[in-house]
């Protein structure tokens, strides 16, 4: 393998691994900025003299769609900035159901409720709170309206 071949695959696998990152994580706040500085690190190792011109500036991409469904955490951020107060665990399953395909069987649909819900949970942006006489999920770094 050549010196160019290798640092074009080199290039092709980076592109590869941040396309699959961009779909999972693309609206994390530190995914974009990790993306800024490694395109701006990009651009700079290429504007150096002794840089291969062989290899191309990836074009910024906001978010990669592969066919892929969107992530329940990405839909269950955009149903609580789209609500602007908390929104309960089934409240945040039909704004996921209306915007990804959900498993029809009922058995299934209670594993879905119980995944996004544990989800919840493990994710340091949300956290359980009290409203209106149950509970609900809101930003873990926001008061609660």
């Amino acid at each position: 393998m050549t010196t160019k071949t290798a640092a074009d695959e080199m290039m092709a696998a980076r592109e590869a691994i941040a396309a699959a990152l961009d779909a999972k994580i693309g609206n994390m706040p530190e995914w974009q900025a990790f993306r800024a500085a490694d395109r701006a690190l990009l651009a700079l190792a290429l504007s150096q003299p002794s840089a291969s011109k062989s290899i191309p500036i990836p074009r910024p991409r906001l978010r990669i769609n592969d066919g892929a469904p969107i992530p329940y955490m990405t839909l269950a951020d955009k149903a609580l900035t789209e609500a602007d107060k908390p929104l309960t665990t089934a409240e945040v399953v039909d704004y996921i159901g209306k915007h990804r395909p959900l498993p029809n069987p009922p058995g299934d649909r209670q594993r879905v409720k119980i995944t996004i819900q544990s989800s919840l949970s493990k994710d340091e942006r949300f956290r359980s709170v009290p409203w209106q006489g149950g509970r609900a999920w809101w930003y873990a770094n926001r008061p609660v309206p």
